[in-house]
């Protein structure tokens, strides 16, 4: 008996398309999460420049 190696794995064509719709399957996923969940905190000027002081805090490391 010989083995199929084809059977049980998808040739590289056919794995592409599967992980893009992984892909996309997971980030609408945690968009659907993001969208119900209850909000934290406000996004204004102060928020964006402690983020923004915070990543270039971890870029300098």
């Amino acid at each position: 008996m010989t083995s199929n190696s084809s059977a049980s794995s998808p040739d590289p064509h056919a794995r592409e398309p599967i992980r893009r719709s992984n892909d996309w399957r997971d980030l609408r996923t945690l968009v659907l999460d993001g969208a119900t969940s209850a909000p934290v905190g406000t996004a204004d000027a102060t928020y964006f420049d402690g983020l923004r002081t915070r990543v270039e805090q971890a870029l300098d490391e």
